[in-house]
């Protein structure tokens, strides 16, 4: 007959130790689950706010993606908060904190216009107005379908003061590939509280009513009149004209002018 191994106490030891910790292991207590974070859209991009007339307009570019870099497919809307801060010179307790001031729904929205991704929304104070003089804080999130809203926020901040008025009788002349272009400057006087008018931008559109964001002028024009040598005969083009209130960026506009056909 075979013995079996004889084992030594302290061999025996280790082996029961081992033994009570594998039981301990095993009948440790388990946590909850944890759920899957759920992705939330970027941060819009392109946010801008800029005084258009008597009111301050607002662009962005809506998120084609979530902060995980996955495709965003269920954007629901945009939430617009305003701030009305002090300006330069104003003391900062005057500082207020931000409030809902509209929601953009992302698809077909009743209070914003919207060109391909870009969204625009004008924000003229309601029935208050806006105060020249004060400094007007946004901000904006996109929100998805599940209620998840961008974590970072796009901000755009602009000192209000109203724009100048808009020119009057422009005139288009069509020409073998070019239009030449006359205007009339403001006929109304200019409030105290707007800026003056320091030159004027050409937007030029290929439907009434629908003009390119971006003026084909290099910069605000002093004289009142533009030669257009960028287009091709046998088209129709649709021109307005804004006055301007500052030489540089961001600029002071107008409302646009009569639209002028060619």
């Amino acid at each position: 007959m075979t013995r079996a191994p004889h084992l030594s106490i302290p061999v025996r030891v280790l082996l029961g130790l081992s033994l009570v910790a594998l039981g301990l292991l095993g009948c440790g207590r388990k946590g909850a689950p944890v759920p899957p974070r759920r992705p939330a859209p970027a941060a819009v991009g392109s946010f801008r706010a800029e005084v258009r007339d008597s009111a301050i307009l607002l662009t962005w570019t809506r998120p084609s993606r979530n902060d995980d870099g996955s495709p965003l497919t269920d954007l629901l809307e945009f939430r617009l908060y305003r701030e009305e801060g002090p300006a330069p010179f104003q003391e900062a307790r005057e500082r207020r904190a931000f409030s809902l001031l509209a929601t953009i729904r992302a698809e077909e929205p009743d209070n914003a216009t919207v060109r391909g991704s870009q969204y625009a929304f004008r924000d003229d104070g309601g029935s208050a107005g806006l105060r020249p003089g004060i400094r007007y804080n946004y901000r904006v999130q996109a929100v998805n379908r599940r209620g998840v809203v961008d974590a970072r926020s796009a901000e755009a901040s602009v000192d209000f003061t109203p724009a100048p008025p808009p020119p009057g009788r422009l005139v288009a002349v069509a020409g073998d590939g070019v239009v030449n272009l006359t205007w009339q400057p403001p006929a109304i006087r200019i409030p105290t509280e707007s800026a003056s008018v320091r030159g004027y931008h050409v937007y030029r559109g290929l439907q009434p009513g629908k003009h390119d964001p971006v003026p084909i002028t290099a910069g605000p024009l002093v004289e009142t009149r533009f030669r257009d040598a960028a287009v091709q005969n046998d088209t129709t083009y649709y021109y307005v004209v804004r006055s301007v209130g500052l030489e540089r960026p961001l600029w002071r506009e107008s409302a646009d002018s009569n639209e002028a056909t060619a």
